[in-house]
């Protein structure tokens, strides 16, 4: 093979393993795993939502100087345990990552068997939903990640739309919504989880509210949450608050920063927070209690000999208590 010959072939294989790396299965439906068939009773829902930070295709490359990769399975277990102190009724989870059986599988499933095998004693238990946005359909980096959903009650419909205008890097990306319904004594709800691309996010909120959401034919309460790469006053969050939908942290704490992303350390306990783009909506005929931040502080997962700081994610997450439409 002549020099030229060997260029093109690497730039060609370069080529393909980006697109295979990020490019969806579009035909993949939603994982539903329903290990209960519990009900809803209402009237309160108490309701998280979470970046959690994949650990990336390549380990070493991955965010933070590879620490992303490198303390995944201790910021997993601090997400878990965080999770069996509140016991939220649902858990709306974004970058959920599938990397294969040589290194993590599929973190929501492994997430949630730890929990239910934690909690069974009690008679509380999650089922589950895993929804693909990105992946590598033909198994060169054994790597994809999309949206899960985590709820204490029976899981009846789920549901991904890949969304119309997608944001271009070096490639296309492929981001979608996850929509579930949960049953309800008094009627059931639907739960949207999403991760929208900073520059299309205002067309993909209107492609939500105005397409998305009104399909479904029905009037269930709806809760809409995610990481939006959108400050509050851009135009994202405010195609949101003008389709009808009420942001519960601005609600419960009014003029307050609320800040989620743009800490710079996964290890610096007093690394911090300098931007809000993560959001709980909720129907604006349902009502809000509390919201307040989410896994916000490090843990020391390793107090001896010495402190080891960990944060679980670059992202702070939002924990509402809502009252939905027809429990008041």
């Amino acid at each position: 093979m002549n020099q030229v010959s060997f260029r093109h072939t690497i730039l060609f294989l370069g080529i393909l393993l980006l697109t295979t790396m990020f490019f969806a299965c579009t035909d993949s439906p939603p994982i539903v795993k329903n290990v209960n068939t519990d009900t809803f009773q209402g009237p309160q829902l108490h309701v998280v939502s979470f970046n959690m930070l994949h650990p990336g295709p390549f380990g070493a490359f991955s965010e933070f100087d590879g620490q992303a990769d490198a303390t995944f399975n201790d910021r997993l277990a601090i997400l878990r345990d965080e999770i069996l102190a509140l016991m939220p009724d649902v858990v709306i989870l974004q970058e959920v990552s599938d990397t294969g059986p040589c290194r993590y599988g599929n973190v929501l499933f492994s997430l949630v068997d730890d929990l239910n095998n934690a909690l069974a004693a009690t008679g509380i238990s999650y089922n589950s939903v895993y929804s693909m946005s990105n992946g590598d359909p033909i198994g060169i980096t054994n790597f994809e990640e999309g949206n899960g959903i985590l709820s204490r009650y029976e899981i009846l419909d789920a549901e991904k739309t890949i969304y119309q205008v997608q944001s271009w890097t070096i490639i296309r990306e492929s981001r979608s919504a996850l929509r579930v319904t949960l049953r309800g004594a008094l009627g059931n709800i639907d739960i949207v989880g999403t991760h929208l691309s900073g520059d299309v996010a205002a067309d993909n909120v209107i492609e939500l509210v105005e397409v998305i959401i009104p399909m479904r034919g029905n009037d269930n309460p709806i809760i809409v949450a995610g990481d939006y790469n959108s400050s509050p006053d851009f135009e994202a969050v405010q195609n949101m608050l003008g389709g009808g939908f009420t942001d519960t942290w601005d609600m419960a704490n009014p003029g307050e920063d609320g800040f989620t992303c743009g800490r710079d350390s996964l290890t610096d306990p007093d690394a911090v927070q300098t931007k809000r783009i993560d959001y709980l909506f909720i129907s604006d005929d349902s009502s809000v209690l509390s919201s307040e931040l989410f896994l916000d502080e490090a843990v020391d997962i390793d107090p001896c000999p010495e402190e080891s700081w960990l944060f679980a994610s670059d992202h702070t997450g939002i924990y509402s208590i809502v009252v939905p439409a027809g429990y008041q």
